[in-house]
């Protein structure tokens, strides 16, 4: 499954930790936007990251594919 979804927050804590905190996207109407939306029409999704590299490549406002796929 594949969700879209848009950094809202990130929290920044000690020692370089932050929590990036992100929202279903559901406020469009393109076609893409109503697949998404009958897939995951509401949701909100919270990582913690204590990598500074990898917390420079993420910009509030801009949206995400997060892909899920179960493990075997």
């Amino acid at each position: 499954m594949r969700a879209k979804l848009k950094l809202r927050s990130i929290t920044y804590f000690e020692h370089a930790t932050a929590m990036m905190t992100f929202d279903a996207v559901n406020d469009r109407d393109t076609p893409e936007e109503q697949r998404f939306n009958t897939q995951t029409p509401e949701g909100k999704f919270e990582i913690s990251i204590d990598n500074p590299e990898a917390l420079e490549q993420f910009i509030i406002g801009k949206e995400y594919h997060i892909d899920f796929t179960a493990v075997k």
